[in-house]
C-alpha cells in the first residue's frame, strides 16, 4: 500500500479516478463494535486502515494507532483526505490484542495477551466519495476464544457505514493553542479542533482561556471545508500534572473503589496507570462527585439520580481525576460518572409518567461481567422523550416491538431500590 501522513491521521492516493480532486474523510471508531459480553478491557491496535478502489489501493491510517474498544464509544481514528471516486470496499490491519475479562468462575483476569486468527479484516461494500467531506464508521466485531484465560484467541470483522455523525465527549489533554483553534492529545493521537463564535465553552471563558496540560472534553463535527470543529468544549481538569482515569468499578469498600482501567490521561513523564489493569481509587472528604447529565435527560424519573459516596456501586462506568498519582494507587480530587453500553435482550415494555417516556428491563447474559461482578442479570431502562431510537425498519415509532429483542442501550447508571437502573441516551436494536 502506498504511504500517508498527516497531523490528523493521515492521506491517500490511488482512487478510482471517476472524479477530479480529493475530500476530507474523518474514520472513527463505531458505537456499534461488538465485543465478548464477558471482557470489559479490549486493547489492540490498529496497525493500517486503507480503501480498495480498482486503481490501487488508499492507505489512510499514517501511523499505527492503540485503542481501547469495550466501552462501545464512538471516537475519531483520523482525519485524512482520499481521492473522489468509486471504491470497492475497507480493509485494516491489527495486532497486539490484549484481553481483561471475567471467566465463568467470577475471576478476573488482567491483561492477557492474546493471539490473532487473521491480522486483518475486510469488508467488501462499495461506496463512493464525492467533493463532500465524509465520515467512515468503523464497527469492529471480535470472535474470541477464552479458552482456560491463558490461551485466548481473536479473530476481527468489521462492519462500516458512511456518512458519519457527531463525535461526542472526547477526552484529551490540549497540546498547543493558537488563534481559532487548538490540538488535543486523545491518547490515540493528536487532533486540531477549530472553533467559531458558535463553540460553546463550559468551564473555560473561551478559547483564550485554553492552555497547554489541560484535560478537555471535546464535541466535535467535520465541518464542510473539512476541518474538525468543536461545537463544545468542557474543561475536565485544569492541573497539567493531573491523571485522569476512566474505567469499570470492580468493587467498592469504605472510602475508595477498585477500578478496571480503561482510558488514561496525563503527563508522558508520569507513571500512569495501565489500561486493562486494576487500579485503587482513594476518596475523602475533599473528593468532588460529579454528576453531568448533558445529553440525558433526568427529569421526571421514578426513582433520585443520584452519585455520590453511598451511592458508587460496583459496575459503573467512572472518571477519577488526581492531581498526582501513581500506576497502582490514587486519591482521587474528582469522581465523575460517565456513560455506558449494555447489551441484553429486551422485556416488556410499559408506558413511564410522561407521554414519550417508557421502562422496560435490559436482561443480561448470566455469565457476562456485569452479572458476575454485581450479582444482577437485568437493568431497568428509563427511555425519555429525547432518548435517540434506532429501532426495527418500518417499525420506527413502535417502541414496545423491541420486547423479546437484542438491544444496545447507552446512558447513565443508577442503583437505586435494590435495582440498577439506566437512563438512556440513546437505544438500537439488533
Amino acid at each position: 500500500m502506498p504511504s500517508s501522513s498527516g497531523s490528523n491521521g493521515g492521506t491517500g492516493s490511488g482512487g478510482n479516478g471517476g472524479s477530479a480532486g480529493s475530500t476530507a474523510v474523518l474514520v472513527s471508531l463505531g458505537e456499534f463494535t461488538r465485543v465478548p459480553h464477558q471482557i470489559i478491557s479490549f486493547e489492540i491496535t490498529i496497525e493500517s486502515v486503507a480503501l480498495h478502489s480498482s486503481k490501487g489501493d488508499v492507505a489512510l491510517l499514517s501511523t499505527p494507532r492503540r485503542v481501547e474498544l469495550s466501552r462501545l464509544k464512538a471516537e475519531p481514528l483520523l482525519l485524512g483526505s482520499a481521492p473522489q471516486g468509486k471504491y470497492s470496499g475497507v480493509v485494516i490491519g491489527v495486532s497486539n490484542p490484549e484481553i481483561s475479562f471475567i471467566d465463568s468462575s467470577g475471576v478476573l483476569h488482567e491483561d492477557v495477551v492474546a493471539s490473532l486468527i487473521s491480522a486483518n479484516a475486510t469488508n467488501p461494500s462499495e461506496f463512493s466519495f464525492d467533493s463532500t467531506p465524509r465520515g467512515i464508521n468503523l464497527n469492529l466485531f471480535l470472535s474470541v476464544s477464552l479458552g482456560s484465560g491463558s490461551a485466548v484467541t481473536v479473530s476481527p470483522g468489521i462492519n462500516f457505514s458512511t456518512g458519519g455523525g457527531p463525535t461526542k465527549d472526547l477526552v484529551g489533554r490540549v497540546a498547543t493553542v493558537v488563534s481559532s483553534s487548538f490540538t488535543s492529545d486523545v491518547g490515540n493521537g493528536t487532533f486540531t479542533f477549530a472553533t467559531d463564535s458558535s463553540t460553546e465553552f463550559q468551564g473555560l471563558t473561551g478559547l483564550s482561556g485554553l492552555t497547554a496540560g489541560m484535560t478537555v472534553e471535546v464535541d466535535a463535527v467535520l465541518g464542510s471545508g473539512g476541518t474538525f470543529r468543536a461545537t463544545k468544549v468542557k474543561l475536565e481538569n485544569d492541573v497539567p500534572s493531573a491523571q485522569v482515569v476512566e474505567g469499570l468499578t470492580l468493587s467498592t469498600s469504605l472510602a475508595q473503589i477498585e477500578m478496571l482501567v480503561r482510558e488514561v490521561h496525563g503527563p508522558v513523564e508520569s507513571s500512569l496507570p495501565g489500561v486493562g489493569k486494576a487500579l485503587t481509587v482513594a476518596a475523602n472528604a475533599s473528593t468532588q462527585f460529579r454528576l453531568e447529565p448533558d445529553d440525558i435527560d433526568l427529569s421526571n424519573l421514578n426513582f433520585t439520580p443520584s452519585f455520590d459516596a453511598l451511592t458508587i456501586m460496583k459496575g459503573q462506568n467512572v472518571r477519577a481525576a488526581t492531581a498526582n498519582g501513581s500506576a497502582t494507587t490514587i486519591t482521587a480530587d474528582q469522581l465523575k460518572l460517565e456513560e455506558q453500553s449494555l447489551d441484553g435482550t429486551a422485556g416488556a415494555v410499559t408506558s413511564g409518567s410522561v407521554s414519550g417516556q417508557f421502562t422496560f428491563p435490559v436482561n443480561l447474559a448470566a455469565d457476562s461481567a456485569f452479572a458476575q461482578l454485581t450479582g444482577h442479570t437485568s437493568v431497568l431502562v428509563t427511555l425519555q422523550p429525547s432518548t435517540q431510537k434506532f429501532l426495527y425498519f418500518g417499525l420506527e415509532n413502535c417502541v414496545t416491538c423491541i420486547a423479546g429483542g437484542t438491544v444496545r442501550v447507552r446512558g447513565l447508571l443508577f442503583f437505586s431500590g435494590g435495582q440498577y437502573r439506566l437512563v438512556a441516551e440513546w437505544l438500537a436494536v439488533g
